[in-house]
């Protein structure tokens, strides 16, 4: 029953701080680096060259982009079917953290990955995303470049390094479709 009680007022003091956020806040429009985003809304389509290892490979990955969160957040499906890793599901939330100034995108597959990369934007139309975890129990970075050519056509380079050392590698252009 006391543990009840402290989730209950738990949750209450969570959404009484969220209640005083907003009556303090007026709404905005989203930031520049998100608002890039928020126009890829709708269907998407690659052909991505895949590098694990030594072994190259192709693929068509698609991926479909919703406004979340009234218009200050992205939600998005992602699937490929790859020779290399299997059939790809990913789902990701993207938002903008107004504290740190940072877009925040969040990826969930049907792996056992999960995990948050950090954006920036390093030109006009170029994002730059990083995280870091472990892979094999190893520190591993990621770092995906987006660079925007126009509103139907986005390019996509992506490296991950484990304990200092490439390991995986892709690129390609997406499409609208």
């Amino acid at each position: 029953m006391k543990k009840t009680i402290l989730l209950f007022v738990f949750i209450i003091s969570i959404v009484g701080f969220k209640e005083v956020r907003s009556q303090d806040h007026k709404p905005m429009a989203p930031p520049d680096i998100l608002q890039k985003i928020i126009n890829w809304e709708g269907d998407w389509q690659a052909d991505l060259t895949m590098k694990m290892g030594d072994k190259t490979s192709k693929s068509v990955d698609y991926i479909s982009f919703s406004k979340a969160s009234d218009g200050m957040g992205v939600s998005a499906k992602e699937w490929m079917d790859n020779p290399q890793g299997g059939k790809v599901y990913i789902t990701h939330l993207v938002g903008y953290n107004m504290e740190d100034k940072k877009l925040h995108w969040f990826s969930v597959d049907n792996m056992g990955g999960c995990g948050e990369a950090l954006g920036t934007m390093t030109g006009g139309n170029h994002i730059h995303l990083a995280g870091t975890g472990k892979m094999d129990g190893k520190p591993m970075k990621q770092t995906v470049d987006l660079t925007i050519k126009d509103n139907n056509t986005v390019e996509f380079n992506m490296v991950m390094m484990v304990d200092g050392k490439t390991v995986r590698s892709g690129m390609g252009t997406f499409k609208r479709k």
